[in-house]
């Protein structure tokens, strides 16, 4: 008897460590496409949530008083996503928030019209669900950052201004006055950044005060502020980041 359940385990040892390696693949090909028949049933499932979305999309939240572009090292599309974080990291977060900043590579559309602007248009500027976060840093870090930044051409931001040289941030000016290295500076931008995100290690051991709140929310609000006052959205023509 003994030896019948040895024999089992034995077995069952051996099936749990057998590996199977492919031989060859076969592709079963089906064309995807606008000719392909629809499924009317679907159709009639999906449309109040289709119609949903699309209502929703297209609701005009404000108008921009000129067209925005997003360049570098400042585009008028930098100035005006970077004032929304410093906007609603204000409105947010229990503090004074002297700067906000935003990673190039996270503004997604190139430029953006005069005119109406829906929310569907802020999604595609801001499509990701990132948060807001605001950290503490020492001014000695926040010159690291802004030196990472010019390196890469000028990355956007409010509350700042700096002049680039040689690849790195000189004449830097934060909430109105000259950077200081001992100072303390309260900074909002993305967990993203924040959690090391584009090769930026600055921020990953500091702590982040973080409420939930999406850099989509802030462009949100930021807009709406505009509208609550019967204006339309207008951005800064003076450039904070020149070479």
């Amino acid at each position: 008897m003994k030896k019948i359940f040895l024999a089992l385990g034995l077995f069952t040892l051996l099936a749990c460590n057998r590996q199977y390696t492919p031989t060859s693949v076969q592709y079963l090909q089906k064309p995807v496409g606008s000719g392909a028949p629809a499924d009317s049933a679907l159709q009639r499932l999906m449309a109040p949530y289709r119609d949903s979305l699309y209502n929703a999309m297209s609701t005009v939240l404000g108008t921009l008083a000129q067209p925005l572009e997003k360049h570098q090292p400042d585009g008028s599309l930098n100035r005006f996503v970077a004032d929304a974080m410093l906007y609603g990291a204000r409105k947010i977060f229990d503090m004074p928030v002297q700067a906000a900043f935003v990673n190039y590579g996270g503004v997604r559309l190139n430029d953006v019209p005069a005119g109406p602007l829906t929310r569907g248009r802020i999604f595609e500027l801001m499509p990701f669900d990132n948060a807001l976060v605001v950290q503490t840093v020492s001014g000695v870090v926040l010159q690291q950052y802004l030196n990472l930044a010019a390196q890469r051409g000028g990355w956007p931001v409010a509350g700042v201004s700096y002049v680039i040289k040689e690849g790195k941030a000189t004449q830097v000016v934060v909430d109105g006055s000259p950077l200081e290295p001992q100072r303390q500076y309260h900074i909002a931008h993305s967990d993203y950044i924040a959690n090391g995100g584009d090769e930026i290690n600055l921020f990953i051991t500091l702590p982040q005060q973080n409420r939930g709140y999406l850099l989509r929310d802030a462009l949100l609000d930021y807009v709406a502020s505009f509208t609550q006052q019967g204006k339309p959205v207008t951005v800064p023509l003076q450039p904070r980041i020149t070479k």
